[in-house]
């Protein structure tokens, strides 16, 4: 998720390879080395009498928590894009209306579109604000997944212990 947030601006879908790939590698490496351990460690910490129960609950958390995280991020990333987009339309010269009418689009995130009553002049240049408040509200997502994921692993390491195993 960190390598996923320095992304910026790409070149579209032929720039894959030299934008996204590392970043989503290292990701899906990362969860094939985490997911089956920690499933292991839930299963292993209960009897085998609650293994049909305790596989329930491990499931069912991992489906709860994908539904609360794509909540909560997609309600944070159209605060940040509506934070960032704020502050670059902020010098243009627009009035209250538009301004408003171009910070409605903000819920849309990567696709908003410029109002069609807005200027050809300032056209451009609330695009331009579109894109990069989208990239900069992307980026911020990454980063505080990212640090979650730190945080699970921190976590991980001190509080998940084998006992079969004498050290």
């Amino acid at each position: 998720m960190l390598i996923l947030s320095f992304i910026k601006q790409t070149a579209g879908p032929s720039a894959y390879f030299t934008s996204f790939f590392s970043g989503v590698l290292v990701f899906g490496l990362g969860m094939s080395f985490t997911v089956a351990p920690l499933t292991a460690a839930v299963m292993g910490s209960v009897s085998d009498h609650f293994s049909g129960t305790a596989s329930g609950i491990n499931n069912a958390m991992t489906r709860i928590a994908g539904v609360f995280a794509n909540a909560i991020f997609g309600a944070l990333a159209v605060l940040f894009f509506s934070g960032a987009l704020q502050q670059q339309i902020a010098h243009i010269q627009l009035n209250a209306k538009d301004k408003q009418t171009i910070m409605a689009q903000a819920a849309n995130l990567g696709n908003a579109k410029v109002p069609a009553n807005i200027s050809t002049v300032d056209r451009p240049v609330i695009e331009t604000a579109y894109h990069t408040g989208f990239i900069a509200a992307y980026a911020n997502i990454m980063r505080i997944s990212a640090a979650l994921g730190f945080l699970g692993a921190l976590m991980a390491f001190i509080f998940i212990r084998n006992k079969v195993v004498k050290t």
